[in-house]
């Protein structure tokens, strides 16, 4: 009895001993092998296979922090793939600790590398990277500059403000474009006059840009808006007008109502879109007034523009067709065609047939509604014209506005 007890104790020392052992050991093994797989997947991003390159990246990012010492080091390696990726992996692990390399990778003599930094860097949010990175809107190859003001613009410090503004005027439409980008992040005062300027921009994707960033920046950007709806190429005064209905400041009512009459019909409609949005009564008059603008989708725009605005509003159009007033119908026709106006097709044909005119007739018979189609056909038979159908477009279109 007692030496079975004594076999079954010495067993049981043996057991403990052994998990004892492998509890100190066996991390180290893992830790180990896991160091192997490291290594081999860091090697592995420099396949010419997608695939084995695509999984080697994700296992590395699933890995975590376990896997940064190694692509810490891997950011000196000599193939330079190898330190382009290794940046992006730490890019998306997110540890502090890669912070100060990633810096110093931006001085890599490679520019694939530089900008796969400035991607890593974009997203830790760590201030030690800021100086670097507006150093980099200086670097030598234009996508890097592009990537520097991307993550400046996603970092959001103050203190790349005046330097992303310098950036608006580099020789590259791209980094210009970027510079823009990161200008309506940062929803600074300091980067209206830079932004109006942009306005002008020779690359159409650059001005889109500088008039979004200056939307942002709201209030501050309104007067000199109203400089900028004044400006000799079209483009600009458009983009002005644009912006000013989404800050929405009822300062800019007047100008956009004077802008009404702009030579441009593109601008006409872009004012059209900002005074229904800015949705101001004394924009209502005008509006009206408009709507005997020769240019169809500038009609629509102001339909659609009049209907942000309440019954109330609109009296003036609805009392016209109650009353039969057909001088004021045959100005604003457009408006009734494109609401489809419920039985309102024999005011709008006495309109037609007592004060119309070519155009008149050849919308009549391309809206879609086959009652005033049949009376253009009759009046332009009587006036000896002839009227043609467009096909799908170059008219309004009845009850395409509810």
């Amino acid at each position: 009895m007692m030496h079975n007890q004594w076999r079954e104790l010495k067993n049981t020392t043996k057991v403990m001993i052994i998990m004892v052992a492998l509890s100190f050991f066996l991390p180290h093994i893992v830790h180990s092998q896991e160091r192997k797989d490291v290594r081999k997947l860091i090697q592995e991003m420099k396949e010419e296979d997608s695939d084995v390159q695509r999984d080697a990246i994700w296992d590395l990012i699933e890995i975590g922090p376990r896997a940064v010492a190694p692509l810490i080091s891997a950011l000196k390696n000599e193939n330079p793939i190898i330190r382009t990726k290794a940046a992006y992996v730490l890019g998306e692990i997110k540890d502090p600790k890669a912070v100060a390399p990633l810096i110093d990778a931006l001085k890599d003599e490679n520019p694939d590398v530089r900008l796969s930094v400035t991607g890593a860097l974009s997203g830790m949010n760590d201030p030690r990277s800021v100086a670097p990175l507006i150093s980099a809107l200086k670097d030598i190859d234009p996508d890097v500059r592009w990537g520097a003001a991307d993550a400046l613009g996603k970092i959001k410090d103050p203190r790349a403000v005046e330097p992303l503004i310098f950036a608006l005027k580099d020789s590259v439409q791209d980094v210009r474009w970027g510079a823009a980008w990161a200008l309506e992040e940062f929803k600074d005062p300091r980067a209206v006059e830079p932004l109006v300027a942009a306005l002008k921009d020779p690359y159409r994707k650059v001005r889109e840009r500088a008039s979004r960033a200056l939307g942002k920046i709201g209030v501050p950007a309104v007067l000199p808006l109203f400089d900028a709806l004044k400006d000799t190429e079209p483009d600009v005064r458009e983009r002005a007008a644009e912006t000013l209905g989404e800050i929405r400041d009822p300062r800019a009512v007047a100008p956009l109502i004077h802008a009404l009459k702009d030579e441009s019909s593109s601008v006409r409609w872009v004012v059209a879109k900002s005074l229904g949005k800015i949705k101001d009564v004394r924009a209502v008059g005008p509006l009206i007034a408009a709507l005997e603008d020769n240019g169809w989708s500038v009609q629509e725009s102001i339909t659609e523009a009049l209907m942000k605005f309440d019954s109330l509003a609109l009296e003036p159009l609805t009392s016209a067709l109650r009353n039969k007033d057909l001088v004021f119908i045959a100005r604003t026709y457009a408006y009734f065609i494109f609401r489809g106006v419920p039985d309102s097709e024999p005011v709008l044909i006495d309109a037609l047939n007592e004060h119309g005119d070519k155009t008149m007739a050849q919308d009549f018979l391309n809206c879609g509604n086959q009652k005033l189609k049949e009376a253009a056909d009759a009046w332009a038979t009587r006036h000896g014209y002839e009227v043609w159908s467009l096909g799908g477009g170059g008219s309004p279109k009845w009850r395409s506005k509810q």
